[in-house]
């Protein structure tokens, strides 16, 4: 029998079970149940409340508040059940029934529109069956790009952290090879309150991160006096934070008071740029200045609003509405980084475009945000508190993950009518060609961890509804998606994907068939294909098994396991090996069935290969793997015991153009049919 607790959960989206890797069923619990129901902001504590919930409409419509969802496409005219009816279009005008045609809503156009009928109020999405596709976009149908880690890109005039200046530059440098796009890891603000160094661990998805400004672009920096002093540090901190093997974030901080001398020359000033920053902040919505709040109060109070003095845990009370009057100028300060931001990344992407890339930046899109961030102090109600996203036990931990990131409320979604949801990716979107959307199983479903220790369960999202507005911004920014779909992925996902017009990933370690890796022709076409990801090893990593060392080296591996992985990996090597040689591509003199310990130039080069003549549409090719690098970005699992997100570029942005091994992955890539490279001398090749 169904009780009180189990409908309301169902009505939250809260799946009654799943099934775990090793095949067990797993019930959600009532104790599950609160915890989740909690987390969304449902007054619900036990079984006796979720029955009062129940008997009580008016409470029950309060906490499920928000539109029902009507999707069409362009055009398309639906029947309604009613004569009375209006319908307020997205720009305002009000449309009511035609005298001769009462029962159908007109055809309309792209947008989220409003229809009224009886005192019921439908958001109509009107969007297209398919986003934006590699042919619409760059006029072909098959394309290859970079990707690289922002802050570690090297140069010699950035802070020490790769920069957006280093970004357009590097574009610059790599369009000539035939690269349509350059891809990074996220650029959500972080917060300049928060210590951490993960792209993947935002406090905002709509904000810019600050620490990746060009201080030297500024126009008003590089007209003042401390522009000279800045470049007077070429001996100093600054150069050694350039020249060190490692990103130095604490070095960089140094940026932070040149932001601040920066912004007081601004303020000095006047003209185009005071008008064109005032008409930006005007266009500013509510949340997006309420972040601007918070960075000023964490500055204060530390980077995690939970931990801040109980009058200042909601931008409602009274103390948060005076600090706003007394710090104005320091909250107009946090805005104006944002502005800066804005303006630079819109550069690059535009620089971009005019170097010849197809779609210029590929950004990415993290899961979820920091709980104790700005997104969740401006507005709470949108994501849940009290929950984490993760993932369920498996044979690697038993226990289950909690990745401390705030995901969506499904029914905060549905009261806001989406718009968190779109103003994160209408952010992204606004300067690139290319979006990545990371673990876009989300989008169906997600494994919510309760911080209270409770078990962990799954929460079902609205995808349709998602999907059409993916599509919808994605048609009007002409951004091609693509969706980070590895790990256990639900039935039918990837088809709803596809219809939709979103590329998934093909990673080739993750390609098998039988015994052997599947042959990249026999990759989806609607996928981005690639050898890793920044969580996984490189290339040349995985080759000479460094991801299985570290993971012996931190423990999750004993002896025995570490034997049975490196046997494995083993047999990896030689089942490529052999994939390379049914397809002409083995080197000479290299034996199959005794892989040598490293890879040398020529079989890099033939495992690019291997990716180029993939059937998928696009394919990404990484700086590291392309200079042979063996360490990875990232490794899961730790956070101080590696040095995640701190290793840098093996190239400067300035010797970019000039490498003979970029421009040969580019003849990699023109032979294989992926875009038309400018043809150039080229001088000898060099081993690395």
């Amino acid at each position: 029998m169904t009780s009180a607790l189990d409908e309301i959960a169902r009505k939250a989206g809260i799946l009654p079970e799943y099934f775990q890797i090793d095949g067990s069923r797993h019930v959600c619990g009532p104790e599950t149940a609160v915890a989740l129901l909690r987390a969304m902001h449902a007054p619900v504590a036990c079984e006796a409340d979720a029955a009062a919930l129940l008997a009580d409409p008016a409470a029950l419509d309060a906490v499920f508040s928000g539109p029902d969802v009507m999707l069409l496409s362009p055009g398309e005219a639906r029947a309604v059940e009613t004569h009375d009816w209006r319908l307020i279009l997205e720009t305002g005008e009000e449309v009511g029934p035609a005298s001769d045609d009462r029962d159908r809503l007109p055809g309309m156009a792209m947008g989220v529109h409003t229809l009224l009928t009886e005192g019921r109020e439908t958001m109509v999405i009107v969007s297209p069956p398919a986003a934006p596709d590699i042919r619409a976009k760059a006029g072909r149908d098959r394309a290859w790009g970079v990707t690289a880690a922002l802050y570690g890109l090297k140069s010699r005039r950035n802070a020490g952290v790769g920069d957006y200046e280093d970004l357009a530059a590097a574009a610059e440098a790599l369009a000539p090879s035939g690269a349509a796009f350059i891809g990074v890891n996220p650029l959500h603000q972080r917060g300049l309150a928060e210590g951490g160094a993960s792209p993947y661990s935002p406090s905002s998805r709509t904000m810019f991160e600050s620490r990746h400004i060009a201080v030297d672009r500024i126009p008003e920096f590089a007209a003042g006096s401390d522009a000279a002093a800045w470049a007077a540090d070429a001996d100093g901190a600054l150069a050694a934070a350039r020249a060190g093997t490692l990103v130095d974030y604490a070095a960089a901080g140094r940026t932070v008071e040149a932001l601040r001398s920066a912004y007081r020359a601004f303020v000095e000033s006047s003209g185009a740029r005071s008008a064109a920053f005032a008409r930006w902040r005007a266009e500013r919505g509510a949340p997006q200045v309420l972040q601007s709040v918070y960075e000023a109060l964490s500055l204060r109070h530390g980077p995690d609003w939970r931990r801040w003095p109980a009058e200042l845990r909601s931008p409602d009370s009274p103390e948060a509405k005076d600090f706003m009057a007394v710090a104005a100028d320091e909250i107009a300060f946090h805005e104006w980084r944002q502005w800066v931001a804005d303006e630079q990344l819109a550069d690059a992407q535009a620089r971009a475009k005019r170097a010849g890339m197809a779609f210029g930046l590929y950004l990415d899109v993290a899961v979820g945000v920091r709980p104790g961030g700005a997104e969740t102090w401006a507005n709470r109600d949108a994501f849940a508190v009290g929950a984490s996203l993760g993932a369920p036990p498996d044979l690697l931990n038993s226990q289950g993950q909690s990745w401390d990131l705030a995901p969506f409320s499904p029914i905060g979604l549905k009261r806001q009518r989406y718009a968190p949801f779109r103003d994160m990716l209408r952010s992204t979107m606004a300067h690139a060609g290319l979006i990545r959307i990371d673990h876009v199983i989300g989008f169906d479903r997600s494994f919510w961890a309760p911080e209270n220790g409770a078990p962990g369960g799954y929460v079902r999202f609205p995808i349709d509804v998602l999907m059409a507005l993916t599509r919808l911004e994605a048609a009007r920014a002409g951004c091609l998606v693509v969706g980070e779909d590895l790990g256990t992925v639900p039935e039918g996902l990837r088809e709803t994907l596809d219809a939709s017009g979103l590329y998934g990933c093909a990673i080739l370690p993750f390609e098998r068939e039988g015994a052997g890796f599947r042959p990249t022709w026999e990759y989806r076409s609607r996928t981005l294909a690639s050898f890793g990801t920044h969580d996984l090893p490189t290339l040349d990593g995985w080759w000479e098994g460094r991801d299985l060392e570290i993971r012996r080296r931190l423990g999750h591996l004993d002896d025995a396991g570490f034997a049975d992985e490196q046997a494995a990996r083993g047999a990896a090597r030689r089942e490529l090996l052999h994939l390379l040689a049914s397809t002409w591509l083995l080197p000479e003199g290299v034996d199959a069935e005794a892989p040598p310990e490293s890879l040398d130039q020529r079989l890099r080069d033939a495992v690019h290969i291997l990716l180029a003549r993939a059937a998928s549409d696009m394919v990404a090719v990484s700086l590291d793997d392309i200079f042979g690098v063996r360490e990875q970005q990232n490794v899961p699992g730790t956070v101080d015991e590696e040095p995640n997100w701190r290793r840098r570029a093996p190239i400067a942005v300035e010797e970019m153009a000039a490498s003979d091994i970029i421009m040969r992955i580019g003849r990699i890539m023109r032979d294989a049919g992926r875009g038309a490279v400018e043809e150039k001398p080229v001088g000898r090749d060099t081993e690395n």
